[in-house]
């Protein structure tokens, strides 16, 4: 079972634009988030919060932001978890993950952020 909950972006502001779990110190440009929601999986225990936004930065710039912050954040990497050319970083901190998928899109980049939440 699933139970998914999206977050009417257009009717909020600020931070509750974004999932009530997703951690408040993930750098988010909350100005040009295009979407943000929730997947409870009450059997197995998570809950995955999601959300993509778009920014005029490269994708190099944004990966190496992530990086520094996922890296001072003591998040652990293993062995794929750090793939620039790809623009992929996927990390472990307390038990909960957090991936990080940078792209482009047309002349913008854009930004997928999941948070997974291990009860």
């Amino acid at each position: 079972n699933v139970v998914v909950t999206d977050i009417n972006i257009a009717s909020v502001t600020g931070r509750e634009k974004l999932p009530a779990g997703f951690p408040a110190d993930i750098p988010v440009d909350l100005a040009t988030l295009k979407n943000s929601y929730t997947a409870d999986f009450p059997d197995r225990g998570v809950t995955q919060n999601t959300i993509s936004y778009s920014s005029t930065k490269s994708p190099k710039t944004l990966y190496g932001e992530y990086l520094s912050f996922m890296t001072e954040g003591g998040y652990q990497f293993n062995a794929n978890g750090k793939d620039e050319s790809r623009g992929i970083l996927y990390g472990t901190k307390n038990n909960d993950d957090l991936s990080v998928v940078i792209r482009l899109e047309g002349n913008l980049t854009v930004v997928d952020l999941t948070y997974l939440d291990r009860k």
